[in-house]
């Protein structure tokens, strides 16, 4: 389909279209200007089996103004070819996708990755005042811009904790990312799945943020494999220089603790303890 054309043609004041190429799934992604926000990003559905999660994102996003995550100003739908698409038009943020920085350095600094650390975990503080729970917090999913701020992207299987679940009880597997999910979540544990989710998914990007290397996805042989080394293996030993009194470590490994009673019973708890060690961190 010729989303470009059909978007120039029906949405007012859209100009500078032009395909980003990424890896959306079941969305096109567009950068273009509009005459109203300036730079944006609009998005189109490209199936309507993901339209009602799509727009459980939108309500969220819009209904509450939460920190480092790109907003969305409008949403409609698209006629085409005698069908309707549904679409919305977003903040533009200036940067580079996480997964692209780590490609090219492998690690990020530690300063970078403490603020990161602490980005996504007051983050998850607003999550947990609002009622939802991200899952799929990842390199993939977050934008570093050039004064090193972060933000969150992609709230597609967000799970409103006040909302009926859009995943089958009876399924095996949750939506999830192999080697960031926690078990509770790709094991469809339904009733243990809170905000301790997203905790153990900051744990294992920041940690490989740190050190250059996903714990569960290393050296593992497909997405299977991947999910059976979260419930078996443990983070490596490692040293973080600059961590000498291994506080930031250890904050790190409970954090990825396999069971969500071992991890900071909320965010606001490991909010805290993140402070806690900030003095213990020396920086080069």
């Amino acid at each position: 389909m010729d989303y470009e054309k059909q978007i120039i043609k029906q949405i007012d004041g859209i100009t500078n279209i032009k395909s980003l190429n990424v890896d959306a799934g079941q969305r096109e992604v567009f950068k273009a200007v509009h005459k109203k926000y300036g730079n944006v990003v609009i998005k189109v559905v490209k199936k309507h089996d993901t339209d009602e999660r799509v727009q459980r994102e939108i309500s969220i996003n819009t209904s509450n103004n939460l920190s480092n995550v790109p907003k969305i100003y409008e949403y409609g739908f698209l006629e085409m070819e005698n069908d309707k698409v549904l679409y919305t038009i977003e903040e533009y943020i200036d940067g580079s996708m996480l997964r692209n920085v780590l490609e090219d350095n492998k690690k990020l600094p530690l300063k970078d990755s403490i603020k990161l650390l602490e980005t996504l975990l007051l983050l998850a503080i607003e999550f947990e005042r609002i009622g939802i729970v991200h899952r799929d917090i990842k390199p993939d999913n977050i934008i570093m811009t050039k004064n090193n701020d972060f933000y969150l992207l992609d709230f597609g299987i967000i799970r409103v904790l006040n909302m009926k679940s859009l995943t089958r009880t009876e399924f095996a597997m949750g939506p999830n990312t192999p080697g960031y999910a926690p078990p509770e979540q790709f094991r469809n544990f339904k009733k243990d799945i809170d905000i301790r989710t997203d905790l153990f998914a900051i744990g294992v990007t920041v940690y490989e943020c740190i050190t250059g290397e996903n714990p569960f996805r290393k050296n593992a042989t497909d997405p299977l494999d991947i999910l059976y080394r979260t419930i078996t293996v443990f983070p490596p030993e490692y040293t973080i220089e600059g961590d000498s009194d291994r506080q930031l470590i250890s904050f790190l490994t409970v954090l990825m603790s396999k069971m969500p009673s071992r991890r900071p019973k909320d965010a606001k708890t490991a909010y805290q303890w993140f402070k806690a060690i900030l003095p213990t961190i020396q920086y080069e």
